[in-house]
């Protein structure tokens, strides 16, 4: 606050005058002082302007189902059914993958025949174009040795009768050598054909096998306790009670519903064996059947009152 002081003239006592303070140094209602120190206006300010936290994602899980995968929340599936569903989409990725790699051996194989019969096809038509040309050389060969042997063309003629010598010589070679190159193609062929053989014996043995695992799989699926010693008694049984060969016994794996019926058949055999009959309990002696006693009646006398019986037997006895 500032203060001006008037100056009087000599002999007159100065009056002091108070200058107005300006607006701007007026002092601030309590309310303002107030308001301006409290501080949870700020607080709340700044709370409109914080932004709300995003609500924490919730966890999920994962299957694999062939290939597509498929995410769902873990609170909405049990944990058994979560379980039961991974085991099943592993199985279904071992056998998409087993089946993939299936196709891919089988496409491999396709390729690999379809290059050896496009060559035995190029060696095949190489051989037949071979032998035709060797058939033409051989009969060029046969009019040049008529030439050649002809003793007029000798003396006759003798520069043509040399160089039908020479041209004879000529296609003797030639001929030699189609003859090879046919000799090689015929071995092509046959070495092809046992290729061809061997690949095939191979793939069935193959399939034969994947097709015995498979059976082997599929019985002890049905039969958890069918072990070694189980098989040898199977065969034992086919081939006592049915008349199998041991050979044929033995391919059961081949045939698992069969091998399952058998062994069903084995255990009931067993045990109807095992079980004792039962022994029907002894009888009881048969009371005696008492016989029917009846009155003897006493026989007339007279004649008259007897039957007819009676009067015969009476007649006898009179005779005696």
């Amino acid at each position: 606050m500032s203060e001006s002081v008037a100056t009087a003239p000599e002999g007159e006592i100065a009056e002091e005058v108070v200058q107005p303070i300006a607006a701007e140094e007026q002092p601030r209602s309590p309310e303002e002082i107030a308001a301006a120190l409290d501080p949870e206006e700020p607080a709340e300010a700044a709370a409109e302007t914080t932004p709300e936290a995003a609500p924490e994602p919730e966890e999920e899980v994962e299957f694999d189902l062939g290939g597509t995968k498929l995410k769902v929340p873990k609170s909405a599936i049990p944990e058994d059914v979560a379980g039961k569903l991974h085991d099943w989409s592993k199985a279904a990725q071992r056998g998409h993958t087993q089946r993939s790699q299936e196709v891919a051996d089988l496409r491999r194989a396709a390729e690999a025949e379809l290059g050896e019969a496009q060559k035995l096809r190029r060696v095949s038509g190489e051989v037949q174009e071979a032998f035709g040309r060797g058939l033409a050389v051989k009969n060029e060969i046969t009019a040049l040795e008529r030439a050649v042997a002809d003793g007029n063309l000798w003396q006759t003629n003798p520069d043509e009768a040399r160089r039908a010598s020479d041209t004879l010589t000529r296609k003797r070679m030639e001929l030699q050598q189609i003859a090879e190159q046919v000799a090689a193609g015929e071995t092509a062929l046959e070495h092809a054909d046992r290729q061809r053989a061997d690949a095939s014996a191979s793939q069935q043995r193959e399939q034969t096998e994947r097709m015995a695992t498979e059976g082997r799989e599929i019985v002890r699926k049905a039969i958890p306790t069918f072990d070694a010693t189980a098989e040898a008694e199977l065969v034992a049984y086919v081939t006592k009670d049915y008349g199998l060969s041991e050979e044929q016994a033995k391919s059961w794996p081949l045939n698992p519903v069969t091998a399952i019926m058998a062994h069903k058949a084995m255990m009931w055999d067993r045990a109807q064996q095992q079980a004792q009959p039962l022994k029907p309990p002894p009888a009881a002696p048969a009371a005696p059947i008492k016989g029917l006693q009846t009155k003897a009646a006493g026989v007339p006398t007279d004649p008259e009152h007897m039957t007819m019986d009676q009067y015969v037997a009476w007649r006898k006895s009179q005779r005696h």
